[in-house]
């Protein structure tokens, strides 16, 4: 399946990435603070001792499972599988003088997972297929 995405040029996806909340830094930031009921629940020290046993990705996977997660952070990479929908995301999150001078619009083969927090589309990444501008991205698709 088709899909595209609004890529920083910051940074590359793969077939291991996954999305989460524009508030955050860092996926690891994202995935402790989307936890914290979980940890809360324990006392640090038995906290600190867990993230011995295991990563905190597989603590995360595990609180994903017991649906004791709060959405911070997706199942895979958001994403739409039309380009219309990526163009409304722009005229619903982005104001006109946002600068688009460090992001580009990734066109990528993925597999269809769930849908995200805001009920965008989440795809593992498969392949490239293309990029371009967002300028030329909203030349070609936008609507007129």
């Amino acid at each position: 399946m088709i899909f595209y995405r609004s890529q920083s040029e910051s940074y590359n996806i793969d077939e291991n990435s996954i999305s989460f909340n524009c508030n955050f830094n860092t996926l690891e930031e994202a995935m402790t603070e989307d936890i914290t009921e979980f940890y809360n629940e324990l006392e640090l020290e038995e906290f600190k001792q867990l993230l011995k046993i295991k990563n905190l990705k597989e603590i995360w996977e595990q609180c994903k499972k017991e649906n004791k997660t709060q959405g911070w952070v997706e199942p895979a990479i958001c994403c739409f599988s039309k380009p219309q929908n990526l163009i409304e995301y722009y005229y619903d999150y982005f104001t006109d003088d946002f600068d688009f001078s460090n992001e580009y619009i990734l066109i990528f083969e993925g597999e269809f997972i769930d849908y995200g927090s805001e009920g965008e589309d989440c795809a593992i990444f498969i392949k490239e297929i293309e990029r371009m501008s967002v300028e030329e991205f909203m030349n070609k698709y936008e609507r007129r």
